[in-house]
């Protein structure tokens, strides 16, 4: 990582405290924020390699359809961690080999799939996000994730419960899984 530098000490103990936490029975959440350049990107996808190797379900990674290239590229270029991106229709890995195959048989151990797909309520993207939800996954990784909300947010709506998003409810629904 960072041009063979290594991790920065606050990678490395998210990483570690993240993978300890994940393999207690009870696993774990977390929301990671912190400032543009320092290093979320590469901590998730180090914390996910391990999640995976030690679990053996695959990572499903949500980003906004701007980042899915970013995050392949970080990927294979900083870690050496293969993955594939769901181009609406298939399966793109990091040599840019297309497989037809389902969303939910990902050629990789880590698929990295558009925010688009759960926002959008159209039957194809209906049809995948169900698809998503049969499988099981090790870990899940939300960039952007502070696009989940809910949408009444009015003085007089706050203290009733949420109307939920498009992404705020798929998350709700994979969280279980």
């Amino acid at each position: 990582n960072r041009q063979g530098f290594g991790l920065w000490e606050h990678q490395k103990y998210f990483i570690d405290h993240a993978f300890a936490d994940h393999k207690k029975p009870q696993g774990a959440r977390y929301i990671l924020a912190d400032e543009v350049g320092l290093g979320k990107t590469v901590q998730l996808a180090v914390s996910a390699e391990l999640m995976a190797l030690y679990g053996g379900k695959p990572i499903l990674v949500i980003v906004p359809k701007t980042l899915l290239g970013q995050w392949q590229a970080e990927l294979r270029d900083l870690l050496g961690i293969p993955s594939a991106v769901w181009n609406g229709k298939a399966w793109v890995d990091e040599n840019d080999i297309v497989y037809d195959l389902a969303i939910t048989k990902c050629p990789r151990k880590i698929g990295i799939v558009s925010q688009g797909i759960i926002n959008n309520a159209s039957d194809v993207c209906m049809k995948l996000k169900e698809d998503l939800l049969c499988n099981y996954y090790e870990c899940v990784i939300v960039d952007e994730a502070h696009r989940a909300r809910r949408k009444n947010l009015s003085d007089k709506k706050l203290r009733q419960s949420p109307d939920m998003n498009n992404l705020y409810a798929f998350l709700m629904k994979i969280s279980c899984k």
